[in-house]
């Protein structure tokens, strides 16, 4: 019945089944799954929770519900749960590559070591395990201990094309592009659908401004397969490139067939719609923003690009009415982008208190976003020189009463050079204050940005403090020449192999 596509039917039965038998594993698994893929999390976790009541025990339903909790952004109740499912079968080596993974995308990239090692320890044949670890290993800059973790996993499974991919990777990213090519040719060869490979193979060639070639390895990867699960990177990274190209009705056509293939894919539907913006259509750039957020509400994105859009097409009440919508349906990741783009937004219309709620919430949302900070140290500014000005304006034109202590020189109640921004107002907590704890926030989340530094620089030069902004300006100056010259490792983002596009559509493992 699940394989003719009778959803119901086919839960119907794993119920029947359990209500005789409630202790069979697999059919607590298969309802499990069938919630999850109708896209309900909520049902999903209730079913894991039952089976759990029912089979205790059963460390592969432990690990599923740990895995729902990960997947739903709960690690502390996830670590519990693999925690349990490892006491109950110690011997599964799933359990600590899902762990691990969880691990490492958290940053303990010594507790997903831990975890890998252990499972290899359990199962030393784990191409899994050896690629998780290798990964790791990677990211971490240690590449030589990458490629000996993966080239055992290729000793244990010479056709695995995921150990493969990610040899390219570490290889590429090490600056032997020869090599990295030659990996994932292989890949490609043992698998030629293998989604990551194509595309890593496809942006190498971009980088080498080879766009010819890069069409044709993303073209190659779609070829025979347009509408298999995990095509949809090559599909965006195929439209993105004829963009770049300035070839507009080619990125058309492509994201055309990407959506015919994909559906119900809020990235292709919103890559779309910035399409259409770009070249004029608002109203069909409308239509594909509110066609992604009918498949997934919670898509902060999607609620972005409509917010903008009305922004520019409409005007700021009907925009910000967007975004107060997208504010409170918004989950997951891009949720501080949004409320980044609500605050610029209130700014922007002189609404300073609600810019500045906005800007609270978006770096609560995403603490480690530098750019955000920057962005806040400039509000902060701008909104403190205009208030700075504006009073100064008032005392000019209202000056002291007659007779006061402020017309005679004295104490008395008067606006001081400090109240209005003058002097150095961080022990009374002011807005230069915020403003530079904002920049120094931004410099601390991206220390390779010479962003904060410049701008830091320049606010304490308008507050008179020359020795400072000097010695800001010379770190601007430095962090501007080692991005320049090579003198600073590149941030993980910056190449364009470093794997976040498989957060959105592939997962850890396809």
């Amino acid at each position: 019945m699940e394989k003719a596509g009778n959803v119901p039917a086919a839960r119907d039965a794993y119920e029947a089944l359990l209500a005789r038998h409630p202790t069979v594993g697999r059919a607590w698994m298969r309802l499990a799954m069938l919630a999850r893929a109708a896209g309900d999390a909520g049902a999903q976790r209730a079913v894991l929770r039952r089976a759990l009541a029912a089979v205790p025990t059963n460390a592969r339903l432990v690990q599923a519900a740990a895995d729902e909790a990960k997947a739903g952004g709960r690690p502390d109740e996830a670590r519990a749960l693999f925690a349990r499912a490892a006491a109950v079968d110690p011997s599964l080596p799933s359990v600590y590559h899902s762990w691990g993974s969880m691990e490492a995308r958290a940053g303990r990239a010594a507790e997903a070591r831990r975890l890998f090692l252990a499972g290899l320890a359990i199962a030393p044949a784990s191409a899994r395990l050896h690629h998780a670890l290798g990964v790791l290993e990677d990211k971490a800059g240690r590449a030589d201990a990458a490629r000996a973790v993966l080239r055992a996993g290729l000793a244990s499974e010479p056709t695995n094309a995921h150990l493969h991919h990610a040899m390219g990777v570490v290889e590429y990213k090490a600056g032997r592009r020869s090599l990295a090519a030659e990996c994932w040719r292989r890949a490609t060869a043992v698998d030629p659908g293998h989604t990551p490979a194509w595309l890593a193979w496809g942006q190498a060639e971009e980088l080498a401004a080879r766009p010819d070639q890069a069409a044709a390895h993303y073209a190659a990867g779609l070829r025979g397969r347009p509408g298999r699960r995990h095509t949809a990177p090559l599909w965006a990274a195929a439209a993105t490139l004829e963009e770049k190209r300035r070839r507009p009705a080619a990125a058309e056509a492509l994201y055309r067939a990407a959506v015919a293939a994909h559906p119900r894919d809020v990235g292709l539907l919103v890559s779309w719609g910035k399409l259409k913006a770009a070249t004029g259509d608002a109203p069909a750039a409308r239509a594909l923003y509110r066609r992604a957020l009918a498949v997934d509400a919670t898509a902060a994105y999607a609620w972005q690009s409509l917010g903008l859009l009305e922004q520019a097409a409409v005007g700021p009440a009907t925009a910000a009415a967007v975004f107060a919508d997208g504010a409170v349906a918004a989950r997951g990741e891009g949720v501080a982008a949004l409320l980044h783009a609500a605050a610029a937004l209130e700014w922007k219309r002189g609404e300073d208190g609600a810019a500045r709620a906005l800007f609270d919430r978006a770096v609560a949302a995403d603490p480690g976003a530098g750019w955000i900070w920057l962005w806040y140290g400039r509000f902060e500014a701008a909104a403190g020189v205009a208030a700075a000005a504006a009073a100064a304006t008032t005392a000019k034109v209202d000056g002291p009463a007659a007779g006061s202590d402020a017309a005679d020189g004295g104490g008395g109640g008067g606006a001081s050079d400090e109240d209005v921004g003058g002097g150095d107002p961080r022990a009374r907590g002011g807005w230069l204050a915020r403003a530079a704890h904002y920049y120094a926030r931004a410099a601390n989340a991206d220390a390779a940005d010479p962003s904060p530094w410049r701008a830091w620089a320049e606010l304490e030069r308008a507050a008179g403090n020359e020795e400072r902004a000097r010695f800001r300006h010379r770190r601007a100056a430095a962090l501007t020449a080692d991005a320049a010259f090579g003198g600073a490792a590149p941030p993980a983002d910056a190449y364009p192999l470093s794997r976040p596009w498989t957060r959105r559509t592939l997962g850890e493992w396809p």
